[in-house]
């Protein structure tokens, strides 16, 4: 709005300066006429110039930006996945910020190019108009003095009527900007070169007096657990709000460092040495889980397995692989987001998967299909599944069932029969 109203009396101010001016002086307002007609369409070119570029410029901070907040709001995911890591700082944050300033600085050379071109424009008519009045043999003085006065004048609101339509121009790339976001396609192609950690091997997992407690005198203390978990086994964690279950799943994970005990993993004792080659078995699905739009895969993304995969959780319509990006993932529901995390998880084909209350915000088919069709499948696989749920009507597919109460395992080995 201000800028309408800025405009409006601008164009009332030129307006009645060009009649002042006329009436000093026909000719002289003939070169004003003149120069205004050839140098408002050469300062409006360069003008969309700069308004396309901010354009750009704007598109490239939006996925700095996200790819930022995913650096917080992804950073457990990222720590469990050292080739994601490696990719996400070299392409998603370094590749976008040299883009981003690269589009920023271009912009800043257009501005200073059209605001330049503007006062060439108005010196010249100053110029011009000071040598046709000098000229002027009538007699005239006081007019030459009383007409410069006016051009200069002139050339304020003149210049505000240009930098009006330059702000609606910027307004209406912003908009442009508005519609199309989580409509964009981040096409970044993989490096092939990313030097992957070699994976331990293993069949079981140990947790050997492992606890944790938190910072505080009245800080939350988990454990001591003792647990062993193998490999093709689903395993549901179970207990109230606060009783240790993500705790649990942060320690198994290596995502918290165990203040006392150890975690084994085969014959692996794993110490700061290989933690990270240890997160490397994990993909993990929590409660607030980061989506990210790039897959990550160990090979060449399985584009068609992706496509089945998107198909069988109902996203087929509503997001597409291209360039192993996500198409639209801005414009999902919670539920959508989930369920389209857990398609990345799949792909990224770990041994180790952790699934945090993923089905609380599914509708009854895909909270059916989690239970009794995916976990069986990744147990055939020789997957070992840590569910953290609340739906006890499905305990009949865990092979364990562990249940936490106030940071202490409170029914270790439960089977299910």
């Amino acid at each position: 709005m201000a800028t309408l109203v800025n405009l409006c009396t601008s164009v009332a101010m030129v307006f009645a300066l060009m009649l002042y001016i006329a009436w000093l002086s026909p000719i002289g307002a003939l070169f004003v006429a003149v120069a205004v007609l050839v140098g408002a369409p050469l300062h409006w070119l360069f003008l969309r110039r700069l308004i396309a570029l901010s354009y750009d410029a704007g598109k490239a901070w939006d996925r700095l930006y996200r790819n930022l907040d995913g650096l917080v709001s992804g950073l457990k995911q990222l720590k469990l996945n050292g080739g994601r890591k490696d990719e996400f700082i070299r392409i998603d944050l370094a590749q976008r910020q040299t883009e981003f300033l690269k589009a920023k600085s271009q912009v800043v050379i257009a501005g200073t190019m059209a605001s330049n071109c503007a006062q060439v424009i108005f010196l010249a008519l100053l110029g011009c108009s000071l040598f046709a009045l000098t000229a002027d043999r009538q007699g005239h003085e006081h007019i030459g003095a009383e007409f410069l006065f006016a051009v200069i004048y002139l050339m304020g609101p003149l210049e505000r009527v240009l930098g009006s339509f330059a702000s609606l121009g910027e307004v209406n790339a912003a908009y442009r900007r508005l519609r199309e976001l989580g409509l964009s396609l981040s096409a970044v192609k993989k490096d092939d070169g990313i030097a992957l950690v070699p994976p331990i091997e293993w069949s079981r997992l140990s947790l050997q007096r492992v606890s944790y407690a938190y910072p505080g005198e009245s800080g939350f203390v988990f454990g001591p657990v003792d647990l062993t978990l193998s490999r093709g086994e689903i395993i549901f964690v179970t207990g109230g709000n606060g009783s240790g279950k993500s705790t649990f799943a942060k320690l198994v994970a290596g995502l918290y460092v165990p203040g006392c005990g150890e975690i084994v993993l085969g014959h692996t004792r794993i110490d700061e040495s290989c933690r990270q080659m240890y997160r490397e078995h994990f993909t993990a699905v929590l409660d607030d889980v980061y989506l990210f739009e790039r897959l990550w895969c160990k090979e060449i993304c399985d584009v068609k397995a992706g496509e089945k995969y998107l198909k069988q959780w109902g996203l087929a319509k509503l997001v597409e692989i291209h360039d192993n990006c996500f198409t639209n993932t801005t414009a999902l529901s919670r539920g959508q987001k989930k369920r389209l995390a857990l398609v990345a998880a799949v792909m990224e084909d770990k041994t180790i998967y952790i699934f945090d209350e993923w089905a609380a915000d599914q509708d009854a088919a895909s909270r059916r299909y989690f239970y009794e069709t995916f976990l069986p499948e990744l147990r055939r696989r020789k997957k070992l599944v840590i569910v953290l749920t609340h739906d006890e009507g499905y305990d009949d597919i865990a092979d364990r069932i562990l249940r936490f109460h106030d940071g202490k395992l409170i029914s270790p080995a439960v089977e299910v029969v």
